[in-house]
């Protein structure tokens, strides 16, 4: 034999040695595409998040009764390790499903892929198991290599491979992931933009998991998008069920199929929070064109609102970004018998408020909305609506605070012509302060019963924003702004990014909670309580990505 077989033999053996990625031996065509990151690291951040909210005595009564059922820890990689399984390297999961036409996905065949870094071993183990289950069906079909097992209506099989044992319950699937596939899921445009992504929004860093759908899927499942939309539209045309219902080529049905390219999420899962976020990417250009349905409606560029800028914390705060207008537009677009009724709508309220409540109200609003809720009172308190410190706000545009003031006096003399026989009238007050102008409005509670005070409702109208609360000095303490928005220090989120936020400070709700009568029953959670320190949800659009992430952040 001469050099140059030996070493062409040398190199044939050096690539079977080499690990084959779940990623290189997965089809592009998968529907979908989960990724776990390296076992052993992968059981390091769940042992170290179990251990920081509920402490590690937890995670050991886990790995118990998980020993106990299976014969071994299987949340110890060592122990891992022993049955053949290769702890430094990632497992993965593909599907295989088909969207119906009623938008519910068939029921997928999968492959589950299992690093090994002793093949014979895992897969020995794993037959011994399926031994011990006493399975209907359990039969080598190419003995060390092949196994069929399950149930003849149920069937599943294990496969031994150089680098990996597979699991599934679809035989060709199984046969097609044995080796590299001729075109990889790793060399896909929807898998590497989304898998970078991804990665980038955990700081380049693997998640605990994440997973990849494929865009023939995502054009599948716009089906049910249809159906949501065709459901939204019966709504819309109560009291004329024979209008035109929509199609799958409605118009924003239509720009999302031919804008989307793929979409994808992570769960991330460490010391400091456990994270899940889903994205859509969308062809380049697309989310940044306001004249197209979807971006119209979410793209609100503008400047915070004060109380956006608020320097304290707050125990909750809620931040919505959308073009009302824009908003209105798709409805329209989507049911005539909404379009008559919202125009009839329209002009009953311009001749009852004597305004073109259109052009001088709804296209004055620059799209921000904020609430907020500052404190949490003592129990004795929580029903006087005096003792909470909240508001909400809205952001308008730069001259047109007018309109707003002239909407509240017609809307006065509405209520007032409306009580003129009622011996308890709703009443009016107008001040000028620094801060803009104050309308406090007061009337009967009626919700509180016939011994209740009456209740007041603030007004502050201000040049480029309007701010509703309880009281005169909340209303003034949302005019209080820093240099820093409570999207950078909350969440970290820039506020042009920022599209939609929902977030609850743990920690206040908490001590407010452990002061009061049902504190006493919390006492026993109180270790893992006090490791809670902020809910989130939020939503952001950033370049041709829009994301939303959901986050329950662990104090250090």
């Amino acid at each position: 034999m001469n050099i140059a077989k030996c070493l062409l033999l040398v190199a044939f053996a050096t690539q079977q040695l080499v690990a084959l990625a779940p990623q290189d031996r997965t089809p592009a065509d998968t529907a979908v595409f989960i990724e776990g990151g390296p076992i052993a690291e992968n059981l390091d951040s769940l042992r170290t998040l179990v251990g920081s909210v509920a402490g590690e005595g937890v995670w050991s009564i886990f790995a118990a009764n998980l020993e106990q059922k299976s014969g071994v820890n299987l949340l110890d990689a060592q122990k891992l390790e022993e049955i053949g399984v290769s702890s430094k390297e990632a497992w993965a999961i593909a599907l295989n499903m088909e969207i119906e036409s009623t938008g519910t996905p068939s029921k997928p065949a999968f492959v589950l892929i299992i690093p090994a870094q002793n093949n014979t071993k895992l897969y020995d183990f794993l037959k011994g198991k399926v031994a011990e289950a006493q399975m209907p069906v359990n039969k080598e079909i190419e003995p060390g290599r092949l196994l069929n097992f399950g149930a003849e209506n149920d069937p599943g099989f294990l496969v031994r491979t150089p680098n990996a044992v597979l699991v599934s319950n679809d035989q060709a699937m199984v046969k097609a992931l044995q080796s590299k596939a001729s075109n990889p899921i790793a060399k896909a445009p929807h898998y590497t933009s989304m898998r970078t992504h991804l990665y980038g929004r955990n700081q380049n860093k693997a998640p605990l998991v994440a997973f990849y759908l494929h865009p023939r899927l995502i054009v599948a499942s716009l089906k049910s998008q249809s159906e949501l939309l065709r459901n939204l539209q019966r709504d819309l045309n109560k009291g004329d069920e024979n209008a035109p219902v929509i199609d799958d080529n409605s118009p924003y049905v239509a720009e999302i199929r031919e804008n989307l390219q793929s979409s994808g999420g992570a769960i991330v899962a460490n010391a400091e929070k456990l994270s899940f976020y889903f994205s859509y990417k969308y062809k380049e250009g697309y989310l940044s064109d306001t004249t197209k349905i979807y971006p119209k409606i979410v793209q609100v560029k503008t400047a915070p609102l004060a109380s956006d800028t608020l320097a304290r914390n707050p125990v909750h705060y809620t931040l919505i970004k959308v073009n009302a207008l824009a908003m209105i537009e798709l409805f329209k677009s989507l049911s005539p018998v909404f379009t008559e009724k919202y125009n009839k709508g329209l002009q009953d309220v311009n001749t009852k408020l004597a305004i073109d409540f259109e052009a001088d109200i709804l296209r004055s609003l620059r799209g921000n909305y904020n609430f907020q809720v500052l404190n949490i009172p003592s129990e004795a308190k929580t029903k006087d609506i005096l003792a909470w410190e909240l508001y909400g706000t809205f952001g308008i545009k730069e001259g047109t605070a007018n309109n707003w003031v002239k909407l509240i006096k017609n809307v006065e003399k509405m209520v007032k012509k409306a009580e003129a026989k009622k011996p308890n009238k709703s009443k009016f007050a107008y001040e000028d302060i620094d801060e803009g102008k104050i309308i406090t409005i007061t009337g009967e509670d009626r919700m509180s019963g016939p011994k209740a005070k009456p209740i007041s409702v603030i007004i502050l109208v201000r040049e480029t924003e309007i701010i509703v609360s309880n009281s005169k000095a909340n209303a003034i303490k949302a005019t209080k702004g820093g240099d820093k928005t409570l999207s950078e220090r909350l969440t970290r989120l820039t506020y042009d990014s920022a599209q939609g936020i929902f977030f609850l400070d743990l920690q206040q709700v908490y001590k407010a909670v452990m002061k009061m009568k049902q504190g006493g029953s919390l006492k026993p959670y109180a270790n893992m309580l006090e490791k809670l320190k902020n809910f989130s949800i939020l939503s952001t659009v950033t370049g041709d990505f829009a994301t939303a992430e959901t986050t329950l952040q662990l104090r250090k």
